[in-house]
């Protein structure tokens, strides 16, 4: 058994379930899922999600739609201040 493993194992299923190490039938007593890559699978991240977490697309949807409604960084930066004027304003305090 790997370090890995150990570690896995010395977690309760219920406050770390992870689809590689453990059963379908704990999942929905999972307080925190990892929605780490699976190695036997190598499904991609994201449609694991969406396959695991029931509320993945809702929550995707959200997302986005807020990102939608967030202008564009483009738009909204300003030059930064000096930071060493900065620390210097500090400093003389």
């Amino acid at each position: 058994m790997s370090a890995q493993e150990d570690l896995l194992n010395a977690c309760a299923q219920e406050w770390l379930w992870c689809e590689t190490w453990c059963g379908n039938a704990t999942k929905k007593y999972a307080k925190t899922i990892d929605l780490c890559n699976n190695p036997l699978t190598k499904e991609p991240k994201l449609d694991s999600a969406r396959r695991i977490v029931a509320e993945w697309p809702g929550l995707d949807e959200e997302v986005a739609a807020f990102t939608a409604e967030v202008p564009s960084p483009s738009r909204t930066l300003v030059p930064a201040p000096d930071p060493c004027l900065v620390f210097q304003t500090f400093q003389g305090d």
